[in-house]
């Protein structure tokens, strides 16, 4: 028997409508990062990808020779400017700004808080990856968790219907009882109702619980308070959260000595290679607030060891600096660069020669550091005024 116009009517609607459930759950349930990388010759990549639940790709759009990111008006249709979408009370036409990633192509991104860190990995040659990466809040995972779970009634239904021959619903009304029209008519609208505020004013509410665990998990890594974090993280907070300055949970603990908060963050599985907005990680943080037990951790889980701050200098600059000669060993250990220069030109021995200690300098030579090179104004290590009288006779004695 043929099908009738009406039921290939109603299969058509059913499909679309099937596969519009699921595209709204999977994009819903979507997190975005973006993915900064320099090549050797300097080239900048940036990729903004989007995984389901933070997993399966779905889509991912790139631009490469990256040069600016920037403000600017976003482009309107004809259509879009003939509208009222984007026209004031008085008709006046008011075209929103989107931040773009500027290289051969244009990337639109859509976090304009993003804007200083995009900005700062830009600026800084001696960082090669970035990542950025936004989860998705409570109220998009509510709807995903929704939708997907229709779509998979939905196939159920459908495996059922072809292996038993039959609607798995049919003869339902014989067997469950209707709720009476008023009643279900109210539970109806109330349902619609809750949604439509779920949806537009339901932050009100959710954003200050959201707001409130990403304090308590921010205040307890500057406190070294590690239960604190463990019921943030209990509550389901976002662990790479920042703060005003950019900085994250592990970022304040160790720049604070919290080493129980940053054996707690690590092992809830806390990005250390993220950077603030003067490209600090939590390494470099550690070791210059003199922090060694939290850096050596640090160390030990995997921090990157070349990361560069705005200035150019990465964590065995920071190490000469304040004299820490058991972490630059380590650093020199796991294949740090002795002779990298920041962007004034000052490697690491210059570093541990002017505010350093002897220990660092013989540490540093030890490992092939050049103490003959000079810096742009001409000036060489032994120029310099030295906190260590010692430094001057280790110099000495390796014949500079």
């Amino acid at each position: 028997m043929k099908k009738t116009r009406r039921q290939k009517n109603t299969k058509a609607v059913s499909i679309i409508f099937f596969l519009v459930l699921l595209a709204g759950g999977l994009l819903l349930g979507t997190e975005s990062s973006l993915v900064m990388e320099r090549d050797p010759q300097g080239a900048v990549t940036a990729a903004n990808s989007w995984r389901f639940m933070g997993r399966l790709p779905l889509f991912s759009r790139s631009v490469t020779h990256v040069k600016d990111v920037r403000m600017q008006e976003k482009s309107l249709s004809e259509k879009e400017r003939r509208s009222s979408t984007h026209r004031s009370a008085w008709g006046m036409l008011t075209v929103p700004e989107e931040l773009v990633i500027i290289g051969d192509s244009q990337l639109p991104y859509p976090y304009r808080e993003d804007l200083s860190l995009i900005r700062a990995f830009l600026e800084n040659p001696s960082n090669n990856r970035s990542v950025v990466r936004h989860p998705i809040d409570i109220r998009r995972k509510v709807a995903s968790v929704v939708l997907l779970t229709l779509v998979f009634f939905s196939i159920v239904g459908w495996i059922w219907q072809k292996a038993a021959g039959r609607d798995p619903l049919a003869g339902a009304p014989a067997k469950v009882k209707p709720l009476p029209p008023a009643v279900g008519a109210a539970v109806f609208i109330s349902a619609i109702i809750f949604l439509i505020w779920f949806f537009t004013a339901g932050h009100r509410v959710v954003g200050p619980m959201a707001t409130k665990k990403v304090n308590l998990l921010l205040t307890s890594a500057e406190k070294n308070n590690a239960s604190g974090v463990e019921q943030a993280v209990k509550k389901g907070v976002y662990l790479d959260a920042r703060d005003g300055q950019s900085r994250t949970a592990l970022m304040l603990a160790a720049k604070s000595g919290s080493a129980d908060v940053v054996d707690a963050l690590l092992k809830a599985g806390a990005n250390q290679n993220l950077r603030d907005l003067g490209d600090n990680t939590a390494l470099m943080l550690a070791i210059q607030a003199g922090h060694r037990d939290v850096a050596m951790r640090l160390l030990e889980s995997g921090a990157d060891i070349g990361a560069a701050d705005s200035n150019g200098r990465t964590a065995i600059h920071f190490a000469a600096d304040q004299a820490d000669a058991s972490v630059l060993r380590k650093l020199i250990s796991m294949g740090a660069k002795v002779n990298q220069p920041d962007a004034h030109g000052w490697t690491p021995i210059f570093f541990a020669a002017a505010n350093g200690s002897a220990d660092t300098v013989r540490t540093l030579l030890a490992a092939g550091a050049d103490a003959r090179k000079k810096l742009p104004d001409g000036r060489k290590v032994t120029d310099l005024p030295y906190s260590d009288p010692s430094v001057g006779q280790v110099l000495a004695g390796f014949g500079r």
